[in-house]
Order: structure tokens, then C-alpha cells, then sequence
């Protein structure tokens, strides 16, 4: 091997780990946005359940206050489900 090939592979490698830098970064970016989104995703669930489980909460207490109402005007109240 002379000179101008060694100097040409030197150049090539360099050139291929500057490559993949450039591609673990690029990786490393995608990956960080998919935990993004994934945490995203995972609040507006929980948010969801929450705000699901206070309005079935309503839901009794309104239901137990129909029930109570009923009683005392003495209309007739079946409860469906």
C-alpha cells in the first residue's frame, strides 16, 4: 500500500464514522420522540380515566338524589342496567 491509499482509507473511514454519528444521532432523535409522544399519550389517558371515574361519581350521586326525590313526591323510579 502506498501513501495515496492509506491517506484514501483514512479519508473513507473518517468519512464513514462521521456517517454513522450523524445516524445515532438521527436514531437517538427519533427514539426521543417516540418516549414523547408516548408520554403524551399516557397523561391524556390518565387525564381521560380520571375525568371518567369523577363522572360516574356525578352520575350516582344524581342517580342516589333522583332516587331520594322520588320518594318524597312519591313518582315511581326504576333504576335501568
Amino acid at each position: 500500500m502506498g501513501d495515496p491509499t492509506m491517506q484514501q482509507l483514512c479519508h473513507l473511514f473518517s468519512k464513514l464514522r462521521e456517517e454513522n454519528k450523524t445516524s445515532f444521532a438521527e436514531l437517538n432523535r427519533k427514539i426521543d420522540n417516540i418516549y414523547t409522544t408516548l408520554d403524551r399519550q399516557a397523561g391524556i389517558f390518565d387525564t381521560n380515566q380520571t375525568e371518567h371515574l369523577a363522572l360516574s361519581k356525578q352520575v350516582d350521586r344524581h342517580d342516589d338524589w333522583i332516587e331520594r326525590a322520588t320518594l318524597e313526591i312519591g313518582v315511581a323510579y326504576t333504576v335501568k342496567g
